[in-house]
């Protein structure tokens, strides 16, 4: 069994990566006796509070291992750290869960089926080859999560490693732009930016549309136009992309 377990409630997928990180945590807890409440406080701000305080994204080598359940090989082995809950309660756990953590999104047996380097790797295969380079050289990583020591240099060496077999060599420049701003506030500004512009008239859809189906239109496809009206309100979202952001970044 893989040491990055399945997690079978597909009806919770925005909360994955906080469920894997809470069976960690339960597995990987030194003192046994503590489990039962663990399991009971560990509730979305502190796995949150966990995740920002400890965890990061750890090498390929390493990731493979840990993927492959291989912890005998993992040397040098992180050392044990402590969580404090309150002045009176602490919980050590072993080292492993902090690079463990963030190994859901480079493994391919979780829900969705395919890792995050996978899924940039697929869609630029499915755009026009003249504009694959230049859409390897244009990646921005936002959200807050995204923030996390070594996602970058663990993203761009695992999207190398799969050009080779899936874009044939055709955009080995994989680039990550680095914004004027914290990546945690790129999606705000840039959504404030394009609700001033005149795009939102023809590129916006109802959120009641969204929330009912989970997708919007190809904007890419010019035969697809804006078929609820010029309607600008709180009601509606904008977007520019017609793929959906999973596994909690």
């Amino acid at each position: 069994m893989r040491y990055v377990q399945r997690v079978k409630d597909k009806s919770k997928l925005y909360h994955l990566v906080y469920r894997h990180l809470k069976l960690l945590l339960m597995k990987n807890v030194q003192d046994e006796s503590q489990k039962d409440r663990l399991h009971s406080v560990l509730d979305a701000k502190k796995l949150e509070d966990i995740r920002i305080r400890s965890c990061f994204v750890t090498n390929l080598d390493r990731g493979k291992l840990i993927n492959d359940n291989q912890l005998d090989k993992l040397r040098p082995a992180l050392s044990p750290f402590v969580y404090e809950l309150d002045e009176d309660h602490c919980f050590t756990f072993n080292g492993v869960v902090r690079e463990a953590a963030a190994e859901l999104w480079f493994c391919t047996d979780d829900l969705d089926g395919i890792s995050i380097p996978q899924m940039i790797v697929d869609v630029i295969a499915k755009c026009p080859i003249d504009c694959r380079k230049t859409l390897a050289e244009s990646i921005v990583l936002t959200g807050g999560t995204s923030m996390i020591p070594g996602l970058k240099s663990r993203l761009i060496r695992e999207l190398k490693l799969l050009s080779n077999s899936v874009l044939k060599g055709q955009a080995n420049s994989f680039r990550l732009y680095k914004c004027p701003v914290k990546p945690s506030c790129i999606n705000w500004v840039g959504g404030a930016i394009y609700g001033a512009s005149e795009a939102i008239n023809f590129r916006s859809i109802p959120k009641e549309h969204f929330l009912k189906t989970g997708t919007v239109p190809d904007w890419c496809d010019q035969s697809v136009g804006n078929v609820f009206g010029n309607v600008v309100s709180s009601n509606y979202i904008i977007t520019s992309s017609p793929f959906n952001i999973g596994k909690g970044l």
